[in-house]
């Protein structure tokens, strides 16, 4: 933790471990806990769509509440919502009060998220930015490797309501972290600060590139287990656990390398690295297909970095709760419109095509990103 203050920002890792383990556990426990007390296909996936959704809407106002609450009652009031809405789902529910904790569940993980984020990048050691945030990512990454995966097996062997109940206790787990964490934290943020974020051209850029990395992830997040599980569901898991490992692993030399060389230069080869992973994805066995989740996943991990790295730097401090908004915004934005995008496209041309066809798109959406990037650092340095 040398790239950062330590005792302003150490106690967001465990808070953000806590979260993400309760953010991840539910999304493979809570449809099977739903389809097991007997509703349809299209009402348990609502459980995680209500969720999704909160998180959303949460991080729209999140940059309003850092500034209201500040990050410690910020942070304790999203893990208090997420822990107890998971354990009264764990007592089973009706489909619309499903949905109504699910949406509370998110508004409550986007307060945690956007908080953290903002700790992190506001609290770093100037010139140590990138770093810091490598470590938080690497962190933040080991839940979406490990929750996944232990959700199916909770499930499988002990039923999903003990994976709920699990996954409440792990968000209770980062509530004493957060008296830790410092109490003000952007309270003399200006109001109006997401507007004024959307309004700097550098940071809106750089949350485009992190959409369409993101893009790229949802779209395999879409393909594996629709396409490729009912034929090789090993493959399919293999490519969702590849991609996720290589995204952890890739945030921390992207940080390094951030500090070195500076964030936006880093964009560019990761967005070709992604759109390249995309299309390889589609190949025939299982070595391309490999390949291209290792690209999507280090591609989206490098961007995940060098994104926050770069915006956290083109704006003025204060507004670095805003900076962590937009950022998670353009995270799920984008993981949202690749499983779309997917979905359309599946339906509408041959499954051959489909991911070589969203690869060509986001080639193109690359190409015209990286010039806008240099065309502004030509103007800066001038």
């Amino acid at each position: 933790m040398s790239d950062a203050q330590p005792a302003a920002v150490w106690p967001v890792f465990p808070i953000s471990l806590a979260a993400l383990t309760a953010f991840f556990l539910p999304l493979a426990v809570l449809p099977a806990q739903a389809r097991a007390e007997g509703a349809p296909p299209s009402l348990a996936a609502l459980t995680s769509t209500a969720f999704l959704l909160g998180v959303v809407a949460g991080e729209l106002g999140a940059a309003a509440a850092l500034r209201r609450l500040g990050c410690r009652l910020a942070i304790l009031a999203g893990l208090f919502a997420m822990s107890l809405c998971t354990a009264l789902l764990a007592a089973g529910a009706t489909p619309p009060v499903w949905a109504a904790l699910g949406a509370v569940r998110g508004i409550g993980f986007a307060l945690v998220a956007v908080a953290a984020a903002a700790v992190v990048a506001g609290g770093a050691r100037p010139g140590r930015r990138g770093g810091a945030l490598g470590w938080f990512g690497l962190v933040a990454g080991v839940p979406a490797v490990v929750a996944l995966p232990l959700g199916v097996l909770l499930t499988a062997h002990a039923g999903p309501e003990a994976g709920t109940l699990v996954a409440a206790g792990a968000a209770a787990c980062g509530i004493p972290f957060a008296f830790l964490v410092p109490a003000g934290g952007f309270r003399n943020a200006a109001p109006g600060g997401l507007r004024a974020v959307l309004r700097q051209a550098p940071a809106l850029r750089q949350a485009a590139a992190l959409a369409l990395g993101a893009t790229a992830s949802g779209a395999l997040i879409a393909y594996a287990p629709a396409s490729v599980a009912p034929s090789d569901p090993a493959l399919a898991g293999t490519l969702l656990l590849t991609a996720s490992v290589s995204a952890t692993v890739a945030r921390l030399p992207a940080g390094w390398l951030g500090d070195r060389v500076g964030p936006a230069r880093l964009l560019g080869p990761a967005l070709v690295v992604a759109a390249v992973g995309v299309a390889l994805c589609a190949g025939v066995g299982w070595v391309a297909p490999a390949l291209g989740a290792i690209g999507i996943g280090a591609g989206f991990g490098v961007l995940q970095t060098a994104t926050l790295h770069g915006m956290s730097a083109d704006v003025p401090a204060e507004l670095a709760g805003a900076v962590s908004a937009v950022w998670n915004l353009a995270y799920d934005v984008g993981l949202l419109a690749g499983t779309l995008v997917f979905a359309v496209l599946a339906a509408l041309a041959p499954s051959a095509a489909v991911l070589p066809g969203i690869a060509a798109g986001l080639a193109a959406a690359s190409v015209l990103l990286i010039r806008a990037l240099r065309r502004s650092e030509a103007i800066a340095a001038t």
